[in-house]
């Protein structure tokens, strides 16, 4: 968040101090969010030995116009990708995570624990309440 203020005076400043605690308040949230993200993913990846559920990690990144970013990505595992966009069958131990567990198991599993934390955990009414108490 940018802001420039001229011939500013006690109101230029507080207005600055609150964008800058705001955009902390901000950043707070939304890494949490791609926490929950990476590890409600795992969750919902297919299971054989545990290296799919265990790959997510976050990644903070610069984005456009220098804001900061986090990213969620599988690292080091390049059937990541086949598994979330493929069609197939779930093996034994898939099944048993599936039943277990507290989410479905299968394909689409990023794009599912995005919406997962969008909707259910309500990430959006988090970030406006952030930015309000800073």
């Amino acid at each position: 968040m940018g802001v420039r203020i001229k011939n500013s005076g006690a109101l230029g400043v507080q207005l600055l101090k609150t964008a800058d605690k705001s955009t902390r308040a901000l950043r707070r949230v939304q890494l949490q969010g791609a926490h929950e993200i990476a590890e409600i993913a795992g969750e919902m990846a297919p299971y054989k030995k545990g290296d799919l559920e265990d790959s997510f990690v976050v990644e903070k990144m610069m984005g456009m116009k220098n804001r900061t970013t986090y990213t969620v990505k599988s690292v080091g595992l390049p059937y990541a990708v086949r598994m979330h966009e493929s069609v197939y069958n779930l093996g034994p131990g898939s099944v048993e995570k599936s039943e277990s567990g507290r989410f479905v198991v299968g394909r689409k599993f990023l794009t599912r624990a995005v919406d997962y934390v969008v909707h259910d955990l309500k990430f959006m009414e988090r970030a406006r309440r952030a930015v309000r108490m800073k």
